[in-house]
């Protein structure tokens, strides 16, 4: 009997001892599978072909005679695709084993990694340097940790530090960002971008004050409580702040740990917090080092586009890379070593980007001592929210609505808000302002009106409407939004967003 006939023997019997042995064979050819060929393939096989225990060959289709006299060839038919035999169906139920780690992988992993963050770690104003290292007196601060991972979602390191310093000078301690309100926690995170973070932060603030009386709870499932914290915020507070042994993934993490072992997939899932979790225990008080030492890797050295393989202190266990030297008609280029390494973990999905056509209107009224805006709070919820600008319009290029018709639609807006007739001769147009959001595109056309009367008189009459139209319960847009006049100096401090300062700078150079 051949080995393939037995094993199909075995596997049917299901009361054979040698069951273990084949389930352990099928384990090993699909770790075999695995693996990367000289190309620098890997393949994964679900279905395996084995020998048959029925030798006779599949029964074909009726041969089928041509019909023209010309020829007198046969055309016989494929033969028909048979079900799956009873090997196949045991070996698909076997499960796919688990990308893991060995122990001389976690060891040489932890102690490579903890070594090279210690003589490469950025200072930066929420770190405190790793143990071991000769500045590690400072002990970490669980709120600017908090605070830090906040902003340091989609946004990159360079751009939170001034923000960062901004935020603590202004809301140092939990309590402080507590007692202030929205507007003012806007008034300084404007500009960063993914204004729901800053309401998160303000609402944490204030559920650690009612809860926790303002100090910020060390336990992961604690942390979890709190608005705005997920699971990979909790771990990295735990960890780094606390020394707890919880992992923290995130976007660079995935990455070192697919090209690590070669998998696909850059969508965060459970097989990478697995595969952390394994490198982060044992580590006792180290582990908020190994954390950050794991996205500082993959943030300076095993970044997306090119990766410093060559300076990489993981590259004898690196995969990918490893792949890239076997395939020996890469291994010498290194513009094709690395092209093969960022095969992994493979491309993201990105969420289909809408255009949008936007009108805005710079109304300004001057005196002989200052000019004052009039500005627009967005609604609470949605894109910008609570946010001031200048009067807006805004339709997806989907609608069929040519310019004049958007161009009187605005006016229409201005004549609302001001309970005054507004003529086209009155509006200058300024220009058109580009401006992307992470799934929106806006092509901005930005105007300016400068009044002539008294614009508080324009408010007030402005004011008095919109109470009678909440009195008959109107829920117009325009209609029921808060709006203020605000000065050139009120402008500075005022939480408006970077598209809008986009705006005003037409304006001011083309108005």
């Amino acid at each position: 009997m051949k080995s393939s006939e037995w094993i199909d023997w075995c596997l049917l019997d299901r009361s054979s001892p040698a069951l273990l042995f084949c389930s352990f064979a099928r384990l090993n050819l699909n770790l075999g599978a695995r693996r990367m060929d000289a190309n620098g393939h890997t393949t994964s096989i679900r279905r395996y072909s084995l020998r048959k225990l029925n030798p006779d060959p599949e029964p074909a289709l009726p041969a089928v005679t041509s019909k023209r006299k010309s020829s007198k060839r046969k055309r016989t038919s494929l033969p028909i695709k048979s079900e799956l035999t009873s090997t196949e169906k045991s070996l698909s139920l076997l499960p796919e084993p688990e990308p893991s780690f060995t122990e001389d992988e976690i060891k040489y992993v932890q102690d490579n990694l903890l070594q090279w963050y210690r003589d490469n770690f950025r200072i930066l104003p929420w770190r405190s340097p790793p143990k071991h290292n000769s500045l590690s007196s400072q002990s970490p601060d669980a709120y600017k940790i908090w605070v830090s991972e906040i902003m340091l979602q989609q946004t990159q390191v360079s751009v939170v530090i001034e923000y960062f310093n901004r935020w603590m000078k202004r809301f140092p301690t939990v309590a402080v960002l507590a007692e202030s309100s929205l507007e003012d926690v806007n008034s300084i995170w404007a500009g960063l971008g993914y204004y729901r973070r800053a309401r998160m932060l303000h609402d944490g603030a204030r559920f650690v004050m009612d809860k926790y009386n303002g100090i910020v709870p060390d336990e992961v499932s604690k942390l979890l409580e709190i608005p705005g914290i997920g699971t990979y915020t909790a771990g990295a507070i735990a960890s780094i702040a606390f020394k707890k042994q919880s992992a923290a993934v995130d976007g660079n993490v995935v990455r070192v740990l697919s090209r690590l072992l070669c998998l696909n997939g850059s969508t965060v899932s459970s097989k990478h917090w697995k595969l952390a979790e394994s490198l982060v225990c044992d580590l006792e008080d180290l582990s908020g080092d190994f954390n950050q030492a794991l996205m500082e890797h993959g943030a300076l050295i095993c970044v997306p586009r090119l990766p410093k393989c060559k300076s990489c202190c993981l590259q004898n266990i690196c995969g990918a890379y490893k792949g890239a030297m076997q395939n020996a008609s890469i291994r010498d280029s290194e513009d094709e070593v690395i092209k093969f390494v960022t095969r992994f973990p493979g491309k993201s999905v990105k969420a289909k980007v809408r255009e949008e056509i936007v009108s805005s209107c710079v109304v300004k009224y001057s005196t002989e001592h200052e000019s004052r805006y009039l500005m627009i709070q967005r609604p609470s919820n949605g894109l910008l929210a609570n946010l001031w600008e200048f009067p807006s319009l805004c339709v997806d290029t989907k609608e069929n609505t040519n310019a004049d018709e958007f161009y009187d639609r605005m006016i229409s807006m201005l004549e609302t808000l001001l309970n005054d007739s507004i003529e086209k001769s009155m509006i200058t147009h300024c220009g058109v302002v580009k401006h992307k959001f992470s799934h929106i595109h806006q092509s901005i056309n930005v105007y300016s009106l400068h009044l002539k009367t008294d614009p508080d008189a324009t408010l007030r009459k402005h004011t008095q409407r919109v109470a009678d139209k909440e009195r008959n319960k109107s829920s117009t847009f325009e209609e029921i939004q808060s709006t203020k006049w605000v000065s050139s100096k009120g402008l500075k401090t005022l939480p408006v967003s970077t598209q809008m300062r986009k705006v005003l700078d037409s304006v001011l150079k083309n108005g």
